[in-house]
């Protein structure tokens, strides 16, 4: 099985800019979105006082957060953002 993925058709589209590359858009929309905000919420709980929570309750608390976040702000205004970014690359290419 690792071999057939090695050199399957999901590898080859994701280096020639196919299918895959959907993936690697939606893996830096992620990115581009998570660290900015896991970065700020962590900073907060440091001057809160909230980072002596135990872990679980800390995990709780972000989750319930950024999650909410994440998928009606963050990831909708950063794809947008990628995409504007990527009609104006295209544009100047014309």
């Amino acid at each position: 099985m690792l071999g057939k993925s090695e050199h399957g058709s999901t590898r080859r589209d994701m280096t020639t800019g196919g299918r895959g590359g959907h993936r690697l858009v939606q893996m830096l929309t992620m990115w581009l979105s998570i660290y900015p905000a896991l970065t700020l919420a962590l900073w907060l709980f440091e001057q809160l006082g909230l980072s002596q929570l135990a872990l679980p309750l800390r995990t709780l608390v972000l989750t319930v957060v950024l999650v909410p976040i994440m998928v009606y702000v963050l990831v909708p205004a950063v794809t947008s953002a990628l995409k504007r970014a990527a009609r104006i690359k295209s544009s100047a290419k014309s």
